[in-house]
C-alpha cells in the first residue's frame, strides 16, 4: 500500500470493522440489538468511513455524544435509530426532532424544559432515561426513577423509549463495583416494570460487558472501542482485528556523532553515532507529546525509539539499527506494517493513557483512507 506523498495517513480497514461487528453479534442473542457507538468521529476513525460500513453490516442503532454528531450521520444518509447519549439542551430539541434523534434524559430537572421546548410542534421526542448506578456522572438517582419515568410518560411531546446506565469500570466489568452497579440497575428495571413503565429498550452493556457478561445484555448492547479492534480485559478469543493503521514515512535521515542534541529543549543527546529518521507527524496529528523519549514506531519490522520531544508537526526516531533504511520508507505509528504489528494498546501504555484517547485524538489533517484490507 502506498501512503499519500510525504505525509501521514490513517488507513481504515473495512473488513476488520465488519469482522469485529460479527464478533459482537456472535456474543449476543438474536433478539439483542446492537448500538454501535460512533461518537467523537467514530473514535477518530471518521464517521464517513465507518458508519456506512456498520449500517450495511447490520448495526441496529448508533450512539453519539451530541445532536450535531447525530445530524452528521443523517447527512450521510443513515436511517437507523440514533441516540444522543449525554442529554441535550432544551434549545436543541427542535433540531433533534428534525433529524429524528432519540435523546438521553440525564437529570430529573430536564424533563419539563424538554417537554416545553417540544411544545405545540406536534412531534414526539423519543427519550432514554439514564439512572446513575454508581458512576456519579450523569443520570437520575435510583430513588427518582419511577417518578421521572412517569413524568416523561405524562408529557405529550415526549416518548419514553429507553432506560439505561453506564458502567464506571469500562474494562473491569467483573469487579465487585460493577456487580454492585448491575444490582442497582436490576432493581430500577424491576421498579419500572412493577409500575407499568418499562420502556422498549433497556440497555447497559459496553464493549467489555458485551463480550464477557451475558447478564448485562438486556434488549440492546452498546459496543464501542471493541468495534475498532481494541480488546477489553478478559475478552475471549477469537481476537478482534485493529481497524485503524496510522502510518507515516521516513522524511529525512541524519547521520550524527555521539553527543548531538536532538529536538526541543535538549532532552536527548546521542550516546553513539546515530542515524536519525525525521517523520512528518507530530502532536497536531494526534501523536502524543507524552511519547517524547518514551515511544517507538515500526520501520521495516523493527522498533525505532522516539528521540527527543515530539513536535507539533514532526518527530525524530532512532533508525541506527535498521539495515537499509531509506527516505520514503513506510512507518507504522500503530497498526500493522507488513507482517509486524504495533498495537494501539502498547502505544497508549507507553504514555500512561488508554487506546480510546489516542484513537479519538487523530487530527483532522490526517487523511482517512478506507481499504478492504489495510495490511
Amino acid at each position: 500500500m502506498t501512503d499519500l506523498p510525504n505525509r501521514t495517513s490513517a488507513y481504515i480497514d473495512a473488513a476488520a470493522l465488519r469482522a469485529n461487528l460479527a464478533r459482537v453479534r456472535a456474543a449476543v442473542s438474536a433478539e439483542t440489538a446492537v448500538m454501535a457507538i460512533v461518537k467523537a468521529d467514530a473514535y477518530g476513525h471518521g464517521v464517513g468511513m465507518v458508519v456506512p460500513v456498520l449500517e450495511e453490516a447490520g448495526a441496529d442503532w448508533f450512539g453519539v455524544a451530541t445532536v450535531g454528531e447525530g445530524a452528521e450521520l443523517r447527512g450521510l444518509g443513515i436511517r437507523k435509530p440514533i441516540l444522543v447519549l449525554y442529554g441535550i439542551l432544551p434549545e436543541e430539541a427542535a433540531r433533534a426532532l428534525r433529524h429524528d434523534l432519540a435523546v438521553a434524559v440525564v437529570d430529573a430537572a430536564a424533563v419539563a424544559p424538554l417537554a416545553t421546548a417540544v411544545g405545540g410542534s406536534g412531534g414526539r421526542l423519543r427519550v432514554h432515561l439514564e439512572v446513575d448506578t454508581g458512576m456519579t456522572r450523569l443520570g437520575v438517582r435510583p430513588a427518582e426513577v419511577t417518578a421521572v419515568a412517569a413524568a416523561i410518560r405524562a408529557s405529550p411531546g415526549l416518548e419514553l423509549e429507553g432506560f439505561f446506565s453506564h458502567f464506571g469500570s469500562a474494562d473491569d466489568v467483573h469487579s465487585q463495583f460493577t456487580t454492585g452497579q448491575l444490582e442497582v440497575f436490576r432493581a430500577a428495571v424491576a421498579e419500572l416494570e412493577a409500575a407499568g413503565l418499562r420502556p422498549r429498550w433497556v440497555h447497559l452493556g459496553n464493549s467489555a460487558a458485551t463480550l464477557t457478561r451475558t447478564d448485562t445484555h438486556w434488549d440492546m448492547v452498546r459496543p464501542g472501542v471493541c468495534l475498532y479492534g481494541v480488546k477489553p480485559a478478559n475478552a475471549p478469543d477469537p481476537p478482534l482485528r485493529p481497524v485503524m493503521h496510522l502510518r507515516s514515512r521516513v522524511w529525512r535521515l541524519w547521520d550524527v556523532p555521539a553527543g548531538r542534541h536532538v529536538g526541543y529543549a535538549q532532552t536527548f543527546s546521542t550516546k553513539r553515532p546515530t542515524r536519525i529518521a525525521v517523520l512528518p507527524v507530530g502532536y497536531a496529528d494526534g501523536y502524543p507529546r507524552a511519547l517524547s523519549n518514551r515511544g517507538a514506531v515500526l520501520i521495516a519490522g523493527q522498533r525505532a525509539p522516539v528521540l527527543g520531544r515530539v513536535c507539533m508537526d514532526v518527530m525524530m526516531v532512532d533508525a541506527t539499527d535498521i539495515a537499509g533504511v531509506a527516505e520514503g520508507d513506510p512507518v507504522a505509528l500503530w497498526g500493522e506494517l507488513g507482517d509486524s504489528l504495533l498495537t494501539v494498546d502498547e502505544v497508549a501504555a507507553a504514555c500512561d493513557t488508554i487506546p480510546y484517547e489516542l484513537l479519538a485524538r487523530v487530527g483532522k489533517r490526517v487523511p482517512k483512507v478506507r481499504r478492504e484490507e489495510a495490511g
